[in-house]
């Protein structure tokens, strides 16, 4: 299924500086968001949200960033929103603050390069792990592949 240009995934990507979503989420950022982006993302996107409130439409494009290895101003989306629900990005939600400034766009970038080189070692890993198996997969494919009948001749080749 692809998602126009204005989704909400789109828009996140787009926010975040990505490409794509990553297909590892749990190990390998894609990147970093602000709560100011995300409110301007909830804001444009709240008509067609499940949302009453937009508090709730943030916590929703929130949670459409844990599939795509975004964090949420440095942390885990489900902690982002977690903080949410306790009230910690109140003020900034309800005075609809839409624009990050440029010292917090550092800040939010190094904490994105922090928590990549700290997942980095595990990501590696598991991807040695994926092509270990995947290796060993194959060669208990290639043993059971059927062998042709003693004294049947090998297809000819075609020229």
């Amino acid at each position: 299924m692809k998602s126009g240009p204005n989704s909400t995934s789109r828009m996140i990507l787009k926010e975040a500086g990505a490409e794509k979503g990553s297909g590892y989420a749990k190990l390998d950022k894609k990147g970093n968001i602000s709560i100011e982006q995300i409110i301007s993302i909830a804001k444009k996107k709240m008509n067609e949200m499940n949302s009453y409130t937009l508090k709730n439409a943030v916590k929703e494009v929130a949670g459409a960033c844990m599939p795509m290895g975004i964090l949420c101003e440095g942390m885990n989306p489900k902690e982002f929103c977690a903080k949410i629900s306790k009230g910690d990005y109140d003020e900034e939600i309800n005075s609809e603050k839409m624009q990050t400034s440029e010292e917090k766009k550092k800040n939010l970038q190094e904490q994105f390069k922090k928590e990549q080189s700290k997942l980095s070692g595990e990501f590696e890993e598991l991807k040695k792990k994926i092509e270990a198996k995947a290796q060993k997969e194959a060669t208990k494919a290639a043993k059971a592949a059927p062998k042709p009948a003693a004294g049947a001749k090998a297809s000819p080749e075609k020229k």
